[in-house]
């Protein structure tokens, strides 16, 4: 099995007290990472964590699978892979993952979300509802969404193509009056390359029959949990595609147009 390294960055935040509307965390909301987003956009997808190193990491995260095989969902502790086809199925506990992030969802905030809710609106909420926008934080919405437009990334064979030429040809699932769970991170501007600077969200129904990963949604009327993070635990990948890698390019705008 190939190995990791660990690159532990501390994100220490002053805690103070305001309004019942605002979350101040108290320490031990982690968010684990295995890889970069720089990484999986240059084609490093074979995957040097597992299954297992996610669900170890936490209760909720999302990612992709090794060869870029679909999308990760991971919530009350099960993962769940959605693959090109729109297919949810349970993977192997071996399988591989190239790029994951994962927490133990311990909220420090929630509010009830009112019908219509969209991407832009939910930024909003989630920024009131957090200290400082110097935190990452994890979110997950339960509810019916009205609509949720997901894609999955199809499976992908060496040589590996780049991120912005794959999703090219990515499937879309246009999933209507649906009832199911949106989960998702947040990253300040500061891990630019690491992680997915704004918002990244993947999604999966109530009945664990649809999802993928989020590029639209209209919410019909759901409530919004938040855990505000205090430490990022990033564990790199230690092999020979990651140390070739051209990792030096400020890939800001490819890493937008994938996500949206």
């Amino acid at each position: 099995m190939k190995r990791l390294t660990w690159l532990g960055l501390s994100l220490l935040a002053a805690v103070l007290t305001s309004g019942c509307q605002t979350a101040f965390p108290g320490g031990g909301h982690v968010l684990t990472q295995v890889s970069t987003i720089d990484a999986l956009m240059v084609g490093c997808y074979e995957g040097p964590a597992t299954v297992a190193d996610v669900r170890s990491w936490g209760d909720l995260g999302l990612g992709t699978f090794a060869h870029l095989d679909g999308e990760m969902v991971m919530l009350d502790h099960t993962v769940y892979q959605v693959t090109s086809d729109g297919v949810v199925h349970k993977p192997e506990q071996a399988m591989h993952v190239p790029f994951a992030v994962a927490t133990w969802f311990s909220p420090t905030a929630s509010q009830p979300l009112a019908h219509g809710v969209d991407p832009t609106e939910l930024g909003t909420v989630v920024s009131s509802l957090v200290a400082s926008p110097n935190l990452p934080v994890a979110f997950r919405v339960d509810g019916t969404f009205t609509l949720v437009q997901v894609r999955s990334v199809p499976r992908q064979t060496p040589p590996y193509q780049p991120l912005t030429e794959v999703v090219k040809t990515q499937p879309r699932f246009n999933l209507a009056n649906v009832k199911g769970t949106l989960i998702g991170f947040r990253c300040p501007a500061y891990l630019k390359g690491v992680n997915v600077v704004g918002y990244h969200m993947h999604f999966i129904s109530a009945d664990r029959e649809q999802g993928g990963h989020v590029l639209n949604f209209l919410l019909d009327k759901g409530t919004i949990q938040v855990d505000a993070l205090t430490e990022v635990r990033l564990r790199l990948p230690n092999d020979e595609g990651f140390y070739r890698a051209d990792l030096s390019e400020d890939r800001s705008e490819a890493v937008h147009k994938v996500e949206k």
